[in-house]
Formats: structure tokens, sequence, C-alpha cells
């Protein structure tokens, strides 16, 4: 652990965070505020890394992209039924479209739990691979819902029915 303990290791975690606004209260110009504050942090700390990307509700892309001017900082969105990924898989594909037509540079899903649950796990993998085909190069992250999870068994099989169906990262909870 001390040899993490470093300033590469910082810089390294700081570059890898998704600045993240999910509420239903959002709005554009919360979006775009946040977005603003992304351009001013290396004006404020040029000798720091900014943020990987900001991820928001797929409606507030544009509020995002309209604002942001650091293009390294990509534009990520929650796609496929976020949070609950509990609607028609036909509705996960169509928003997922919308959202990289939006602009988006990254979407994040939540696995399908209640397939997982159920032991459907043909399903999972068919349900991230039908949304990581209509990504294609876009990255895709899978967020597990580790605490719905529980046990070490279901995590590990989960995140690698996950890899297995093309997920770019995946993540513990929303």
């Amino acid at each position: 652990a001390e040899r993490l303990n470093n300033r590469e290791t910082f810089e390294f975690i700081l570059s890898s965070i998704d600045l993240t606004t999910l509420n239903p209260t959002d709005t554009e110009q919360h979006a775009g505020t946040l977005a603003a504050r992304v351009n001013r942090f290396n004006e404020t700390y040029p000798d720091l890394p900014n943020v990987a990307a900001i991820c928001v509700y797929p409606t507030l892309i544009k509020a995002v992209r309209k604002n942001l001017q650091v293009e390294e900082v990509k534009v990520a969105s929650v796609s496929g039924g976020f949070p609950s990924s509990m609607t028609f898989l036909e509705v996960k594909k169509s928003e997922t479209r919308m959202a990289l037509n939006e602009g988006a540079n990254e979407i994040d899903i939540v696995l399908p739990l209640s397939l997982f649950l159920a032991g459907n796990y043909a399903e999972v993998v068919n349900e991230i691979t039908a949304l990581k085909k209509i990504c294609g190069e876009v990255i895709l992250k899978v967020i597990l819902e580790t605490g719905a999870l529980k046990t070490p068994e279901n995590i590990w099989k989960a995140s690698m029915l996950a890899m297995q169906a093309g997920a770019d990262f995946i993540k513990t909870s929303t």
C-alpha cells in the first residue's frame, strides 16, 4: 500500500474519475455549470490531470457538449433503463442509440440484475452484447450493482459475463 501512496497514483486516480450528476432535479443549466467547472479545473490546478468524463442523463448530453471546452474530457451518458435496467431490450437499444446520436463518447449501463438473479445468464450476455454492438468503438461500462449481488461468487460471475459480452469497463455500483 505504501508504494501507491504517491502523487503519480493520485494523478492516475483523478484522471480516471467520471464526474457525475444523475439527479432527477438536474437541469441543462446545472449540466452546463458542471462543464464550466471542468473547463476551469486546469486553470486552477495546471499541474493536475482533469477528470476522464462528465456523466449525465441522455437528455443533458447536449448541454454538456455545448459548454465543455476540454477536448480530452469525454461525455458519458447512462442508458439502458438506468438505474434499474428494468425495461425492454428494445427500449434500452433505442435509448443507447439516442444517447450516441446526442454526442455521448461513453455509455454506462446497469447489469440486468433481474435476469442475473433469476439465473438467465445467456440473456444477461445477450442484452449487454446487443448494447455493445450499438456502441461499436464507443466505450461501454457495465455497472454490476455489487451490493445487490451480495456474494463474491455472484460478483465474479457477473464480472465475467459482462466482460464476455463486450464491456470495456466494469463498475461496482450506482
